[in-house]
């Protein structure tokens, strides 16, 4: 596999986790597939939400107030 500076970044973020991951970049170069990838590698529970996809919980996730909140929701 084509290893990406992406990885390295993300490998980082893993290692120092202070703060929320914002990975930005052109469409269509791989941001998600190498997300995916990395987080089901690091960790054993995933959730995962596409608000293209599911542009129908862009107002409930407005309305949380905290990550508590959202795991909740999402149990």
């Amino acid at each position: 596999m084509l290893r990406r500076k992406i990885e390295e970044k993300l490998e980082f973020w893993f290692n120092n986790r202070k703060q929320a991951l914002l990975v930005t970049g052109a469409r269509q170069i791989g941001k998600s597939y190498s997300i995916s990838h990395f987080i089901n590698e690091k960790f054993e529970n995933v959730i995962e939400i596409d608000f293209s996809r599911r542009t129908d919980l862009i107002d409930t996730f407005a309305l949380l107030d905290n990550a508590h909140t959202l795991f909740h929701w999402c149990i």
